[in-house]
């Protein structure tokens, strides 16, 4: 699933009209982020989260910390 970014913060109603070309300072790690969602998925284990899943998140979070 692919996410348009651009898209979202324009119709962010927290961001501003020029809220796309403003960087947070503060803004978390993509390896940060993927680990919270990681420990999500594994807490609440959805019925569509598979071992597959389970697995790609793992190789991308070791890939990361090389």
């Amino acid at each position: 699933m692919q996410v348009n970014l651009e898209r979202w913060d324009q119709s962010n109603p927290k961001n501003g009209k020029h809220a796309s070309a403003i960087k947070e300072p503060s803004a978390p790690s993509v390896r940060t982020v993927l680990e919270e969602v990681f420990e999500l998925l594994e807490d609440y284990a959805p019925l569509w989260y598979t071992e597959e899943h389970h697995d790609r998140i793992l190789t991308a979070l070791r890939i990361r910390h090389e």
